[in-house]
């Protein structure tokens, strides 16, 4: 019969956590394969079973199981999975206090209750020599400091897998020296397992392979309960991780309060950055935890003008049990000293304290530090702008305008285009809380587009509505006198706003044919803006629609472009019936501009056969790139098939020299009289075709 070794295994023998049944009715299971161990099964794999057994036993709080299998093959008791993980870390992870403790007492001189167990599997013996210690063994000890295959400490893991508790994760102390959550936090199994083990030697400053403490990971989960036992413990408050990442700015990322507000209790440093130059004002305005800024902002306050003080060694001492500076946290880190040599410390820490005020922040106000940017140029506010975090930008707004009447000065250019990133992701409420502050909504950027441009591009309609109503009131309805030559195109405030040309000569308007945004181009339209306008290549939105084939765009601005100009005609007629019945100058006045009018051909006529500076017409754009759908919504509103550009090119011409057969045949059809045509080099559609090798 097979029998365990009594000395631990090999370190590089591992073993997998098995995924059991029943856990209570496990133990009945655990007893007959004990007790009848398969002969031709090896030691080890019956090894792997007794660890699983173990561990899931660590999990459900099993006590009577788990201590059987200790006593019955005590060499389980640090044994890991393939994950490097022993009965400690799962205790300590599933918060099973008296299990944790009944592993750490394990072979203390305090003898152990044994349970009887059945005689058919030959026990190890096991003896200790010599005079008994507090801490002497008579046998193999739990490792408190066991590191998993990620270098999780059994310290981590109580941290790191919190359970969450409606009692401390809606508590936020607001006590400046309110260090703790008396009657809540500690009576929470997660506190009590972190002070117990720390008490038994488990180091309280252990980093994983990522740099990080179970500090890190208490503030990552919101976890007051750890927090607060780990900085009893005497932890360090500042360490960083691999991206320079303290407890404090962790805490801020998942937007922890409570955790925040015990850390900044304690002392933790606000002026730390990461390896982006992030401060935590930075994290919390990214993320928009309101709370936490709020909480941030009151800290960053007090640090950065508070001022050098002289402390008596009486008060240091009072301090260093309640800290209050954030020097007197690293006393913490040193143990077994006496009274003096903490005020010693603390003393010289103190003007560390007043060095480290000056050098971080330099004398910059709160205002300053909210706009100061990181490596990437992104300040506090810009974040929580982009991320449309409102509360968060009212609240930043509101601190950084505090002494200047509200009113935002000495902007610097960065800042001045936060309302074209509020415009371009359709932020109004954001717009809105800028435009109070003092943002323009005119500043154009290096392409000299202000945000009614990229509101109108992305379809934004609220946000262009509130762009247009700021710049211009209200909209007014189109009369007979609003065509594109007359002078209301002209007016400066619309040529600021609704009718600003971007680099490449865009209006607002223009931008919205590419990306086929009808509803923003029904606002301005609805605005007046001018539906003529073309950019400096001439292209007009009805060319735009067609080169990059919008067609759903293309129909519908050429339907509401035929509409409008129906419904002038009405009214010019009704206006002549009128003038009719009323003698004098204003009769005759009216005649000839009703004449002037009669003759021009419709507008939408006049856009759909309108050139750019290539005199192609959008016909042209259509069919050299083999559009055919925009090429019949052009044709149905009346497009010249026959249009000649500068190079005496037909629509078809083009479409010929591309090959694309379905637009040639539909061309064709409408005009059979195309395929004569000739450009400027005597070449007809069909020597194109030829000369470029398209032979259908």
């Amino acid at each position: 019969m097979p029998v365990l070794p009594s000395a631990p295994l090999p370190a590089d023998v591992v073993v997998p956590l098995l995924e059991l049944g029943d856990a209570n009715d496990y133990t009945a299971k655990a007893d007959v394969e004990i007790a009848r161990p398969r002969v031709q099964t090896p030691v080890n794999h019956n090894l792997e079973n007794w660890v699983s057994i173990v561990h899931q036993y660590a999990r459900d709080g099993n006590l009577d199981g788990l201590r059987k299998m200790l006593q019955e093959h005590e060499v389980l008791l640090n044994l890991k999975d393939t994950d490097g993980l022993t009965a400690l870390h799962y205790a300590a992870r599933y918060r099973n206090y008296d299990v944790v403790k009944m592993l750490l007492d394990w072979n203390l001189d305090e003898k152990i209750e044994k349970v009887e167990i059945k005689p058919n599997i030959e026990k190890t013996s096991s003896s200790s020599s010599g005079p008994s210690t507090p801490f002497s063994t008579r046998g193999p000890r739990v490792d408190v400091n066991a590191e998993s295959s990620e270098k999780f400490t059994p310290i981590h893991f109580a941290a790191r897998y919190y359970r969450k508790d409606p009692l401390t994760d809606n508590y936020t102390p607001t006590g400046e020296d309110e260090c703790s959550l008396v009657g809540v936090v500690t009576t929470d199994p997660t506190y009590k397992i972190i002070k117990l083990l720390h008490e038994r030697g488990g180091k309280i400053n252990a980093m994983d392979k990522y740099y990080l403490t179970p500090l890190h990971y208490a503030a990552m989960r919101g976890s007051a309960c750890a927090t607060q036992a780990l900085l009893e413990c005497r932890c360090a408050i500042d360490p960083v991780d691999m991206m320079n990442m303290s407890p404090l700015m962790t805490a801020c990322v998942h937007g922890s309060s409570s955790v925040v507000q015990i850390l900044i209790n304690y002392g933790a440093r606000v002026d730390l950055r990461d390896k982006r130059d992030n401060t935590v004002l930075h994290l919390a305005a990214q993320y928009g935890h309101r709370q936490v800024l709020d909480i941030l902002l009151k800290a960053v306050q007090q640090y950065a003008h508070e001022d050098k003080e002289e402390v008596s060694c009486k008060k240091l001492l009072t301090d260093l049990v309640s800290p209050k500076y954030p020097a007197h946290v690293e006393t913490f880190r040193f143990i077994d000293q006496t009274p003096l040599m903490l005020t010693v410390a603390a003393v010289a820490q103190l003007s560390t304290a007043a060095t480290i005020t000056t050098k971080h922040f330099g004398g910059e106000t709160t205002r300053s530090m909210l706009r100061k940017p990181n490596i990437e140029g992104n300040t506090p506010l810009q974040l929580a702008v982009e991320r449309n975090h409102i509360e968060v930008v009212e609240k930043m707004l509101e601190l950084i305008t505090k002494e200047t009447g509200g009113v935002i000065t000495g902007m610097t250019r960065d800042e001045s285009l936060f309302p074209h990133i509020a415009a371009s992701k359709g932020y109004l409420q954001i717009l809105q809380a800028l435009k109070m502050k003092g943002f323009s909504l005119e500043f154009e950027n290096d392409l000299l587009e202000i945000p009614l441009h990229l509101a109108a591009e992305n379809n934004h309609t609220d946000v262009v509505r509130f762009l247009l109503s700021e710049a211009l009131g209200k909209p007014r309805r189109t009369t007979a006198d609003d065509h594109p030559d007359l002078e209301v195109y002209a007016d400066d405030i619309r040529v600021r706003t609704i009718e600003k040309c971007d680099k490449k000569g865009m209006t607002p308007l223009l931008r919205t044919a590419p990306s086929q945004a009808h509803s923003a181009a029904e606002v301005l339209l609805e605005y007046n803006a001018n539906s003529f306008a073309c950019d400096s290549e001439g292209r007009s939105a009805v060319f735009l629609a067609a080169k990059y084939n919008k067609t759903s765009f293309l129909e519908w601005f050429l339907a509401w472009v035929k509409r409008t100009d129906e419904d002038t005609r009405q009214e010019r007629e009704r206006e002549r019936e009128s003038s009719e019945r009323r003698p004098g100058r204003g009769r005759m006045f009216m005649r000839r501009t009703l004449r002037t009018f009669a003759v021009q051909k419709p507008m939408v006529e006049q856009l759909v056969n309108r050139t750019n500076l290539d005199q192609d017409t959008p016909l042209h754009a259509a069919a050299v790139n083999g559009y055919l759908e925009a090429c019949i919504v052009l044709k149905k509103y009346n497009a010249n098939v026959d249009a000649l550009n500068e190079d005496k090119q037909t629509a078809l011409h083009l479409a010929s020299i591309t090959g694309h057969v379905p637009v040639v045949n539909i061309l064709l059809n409408w005009s059979a009289s195309l395929a004569k045509a000739k450009d400027d080099d005597g070449n007809s559609p069909l020597h194109e075709a030829a000369k470029n090798g398209k032979l259908r």
